[in-house]
């Protein structure tokens, strides 16, 4: 009997986004088959369920989260994405680019033109504690994957938190690297512990490099009471 492979996800728009937005990143850093999304279809399925008015990115090499992103809130009908990038380079600015590699320079008409993309899209080159210093918006939904330093992305979720919104939820990236991925100093999984709180629900999805997503939860008085 001919065999037919069954799955839910376009191949044809999986195939358009892997080859727009480096395939082999995409597989590497986000375990992306040549026909899965990988960890980009968790980040779709929570926007689409989450319907947020307002998304925030920090970081990416070549924008393959952020395109997933914009392609859940076009399918939502609703919503905008901020995408922030200190845009560094791995051959300018050495280990603190974390595998980046300046592209975001260019107009995001043409990174994002897939599908116009970009008119979901908002880019501000800047390191993230810039942008939170001025930052007014809130956001349903947060994806980190810029500074990969202890420090950096304590102050990325410290920073995360205060602008999230009521149910939101904090997507962290390389938080379960394997020994291959620790040269590049990755210290994710060390500040996620950090935040080790009664009040926060995290899940990590242990595949490497990792995925780990934390929510705040605001519990009834009369639940704390009882403790």
């Amino acid at each position: 009997m001919e065999q037919h492979q069954f799955g839910l996800e376009d191949e044809s728009k999986v195939c358009a986004i892997l080859n727009a937005f480096d395939r082999f990143a995409a597989i590497d850093m986000h375990c992306a088959t040549s026909g899965s999304l990988g960890f980009g279809l968790i980040h779709y399925s929570l926007i689409r369920t989450l319907r947020p008015e307002n998304v925030l990115a920090i970081g990416s090499k070549a924008g393959f989260i952020p395109a997933i992103i914009a392609c859940a809130l076009k399918a939502n009908g609703t919503g905008r994405l901020q995408f922030v990038d200190a845009n560094y380079s791995g051959v300018i600015d050495g280990l603190k680019a974390y595998g980046g590699i300046g592209r975001w320079t260019r107009p995001k008409e043409e990174v994002f033109a897939l599908f116009e993309l970009h008119r979901f899209i908002d880019i501000e080159i800047c390191p993230s504690d810039n942008f939170f210093a001025q930052n007014a918006k809130h956001f349903g939904y947060i994806y980190l994957d810029g500074d990969r330093s202890l420090e950096g992305v304590q102050r990325d979720i410290t920073n995360s938190l205060a602008a999230l919104d009521p149910g939101g939820i904090i997507a962290i990236h390389d938080s379960e690297p394997d020994s291959t991925l620790m040269k590049y100093g990755l210290e994710v999984a060390e500040a996620i512990r950090s935040y080790n709180e009664v009040n926060i629900h995290r899940i990590s999805i242990r595949v490497s490099p990792g995925l780990t997503f934390i929510q705040p939860i605001d519990e009834p008085a009369s639940q704390s009471n009882q403790r």
